[in-house]
């Protein structure tokens, strides 16, 4: 490798580590295109905004109606008519036009339409930056009255669309030789689009800022705990969900409109949260992850450190003689539970104060109960003495507690060397 390259390469490294601080790992965008369907008219769910599709090109030749839900009757939907004189080229209809960095791949539609008289007219669907010719319908020519279905309440036709599509039409238009003529009186030709079920092919990630909660406080976590975060996308956010150690702890749901153009929101200063109670003492790691209206997801990783007191209740202590004289045996005993029950297992360091200082003289393990206990004889009390003692246990398995204290009275005096054999 030349001077150049190892030059480049450094820069890459360099820059990939900017992108990365501050301890959040960002995901790249899907290597598989997300889809969802945006679903119109029949097919809109009840309370739907039902405004994915637009009138356009209307003139005074022609009738843009909409009447939905159709209740399965074939003149209601989005309809469009011609009824009398029409430019040559001249189109109008509904159409769908796929949110931004998006296209279109497919339709699912009852549609149907009809010509009477000039030939000239055409009906059905097309995409109009791609051709004027018809996908499903007719165009202009081959003979008079013509017609095609399938009327509302019957299987749907299914229409794929060329890679790229970004604009999809239900009309009825003019060709392109001449003007059309006709009967002021009644339409010459129709389009009935009564239910739509569009393919929205969506490549691009959502972007997720995370903004605060004591999660970013870079503090030992303990008891309840939280982030908060924004997210962005070009269809809008429908999920977000926080992991710890690949577990999930929240997970929050959006209101989307699958009848709109755009189908969900944007969120800002949302909270995600998990009690770290529930997670042992140590390091862990969690994880953010937002996802759009179409399945692409990203997500951002922070270590994190959780440091929980189970308090005074988590570690009992008793002296079983309150007074001694130098020379005899005091039982130690006491117990350490948790949120779950008896903790088992654990080391439990028996301390006595010194000072200001509490210092541990020996350490026991707890058996299957929970219970500890230990045997300690005063030998080196030459004067009587009141002495302090406690019972800690020390960041295991989510118990970290110190015991209540237990005083023993010493009366001072030599110890015989029988006590001491």
């Amino acid at each position: 490798m030349n001077a150049t390259s190892l030059g480049r390469r450094r820069l890459r490294i360099l820059a990939l580590s900017v992108v990365m601080g501050g301890g959040a790992l960002a995901v790249p965008a899907p290597s598989e295109a997300g889809t969802y369907e945006a679903l119109s008219c029949d097919q809109a769910p009840p309370g739907g905004a039902d405004d994915a599709w637009e009138p356009f090109g209307a003139a005074p030749a022609t009738r843009l109606y909409r009447e939905c839900p159709s209740g399965a009757n074939p003149g209601r939907g989005m309809v469009a008519a011609h009824f009398s004189r029409t430019n040559n080229g001249q189109k109008s209809g509904w159409r769908f036009v796929a949110p931004p960095h998006t296209s279109l791949s497919q339709i699912k539609a009852t549609i149907n339409g009809r010509r009477y008289g000039d030939e000239n007219l055409g009906s059905g669907l097309y995409s109009p930056e791609t051709s004027p010719t018809v996908r499903h319908g007719f165009d202009p020519g081959g003979g008079g009255d013509r017609a095609y279905g399938p009327p509302p309440g019957e299987e749907p036709v299914t229409v794929g669309l060329p890679n790229g599509t970004r604009e999809l039409a239900a009309a009825v238009f003019c060709g392109p030789s001449r003007g059309c003529i006709g009967d002021p009186g009644s339409a010459e030709v129709d389009v009935h689009l009564t239910g739509a079920r569009v393919t929205v092919v969506d490549e691009l990630a959502p972007t997720l800022d995370l903004r605060g909660g004591t999660v970013l406080a870079d503090e030992r976590q303990s008891g309840p705990a939280d982030v908060v975060f924004n997210a962005r996308d070009n269809v809008g956010i429908r999920e977000a969900r926080l992991s710890i150690d690949g577990e999930q702890t929240d997970r929050l749901e959006f209101a989307c409109d699958y009848s709109r153009r755009v189908p969900c929101a944007d969120q800002s200063e949302r909270k995600l949260s998990f009690d770290s109670r529930g997670l042992a003492n140590g390091p862990h790691v969690a994880r953010v992850e937002v996802i759009d209206a179409a399945g692409n997801q990203v997500g951002q990783e922070r270590k994190l450190m959780v440091g929980n007191r189970a308090g005074a209740t988590g570690v009992s202590f008793r002296v079983s003689k309150g007074k001694v004289r130098n020379g005899k045996r005091v039982m130690f005993t006491g117990s350490v539970s948790g949120k779950q029950g008896p903790m088992n297992r654990l080391l439990v360091a028996l301390q006595a104060k010194v000072g200001r200082k509490w210092v541990t003289f020996r350490t026991v393990r707890t058996d299957e109960r929970g219970i500890f206990g230990a045997r300690y004889r005063f030998t080196r009390t030459f004067r009587t003495r009141t002495y302090s003692f406690r019972a800690r246990v020390s960041a295991q398995a989510g118990v970290e507690a110190d015991s209540n204290s237990g005083r023993v009275r010493v009366r001072g005096g030599w110890v015989e060397k029988r006590y001491l054999t």
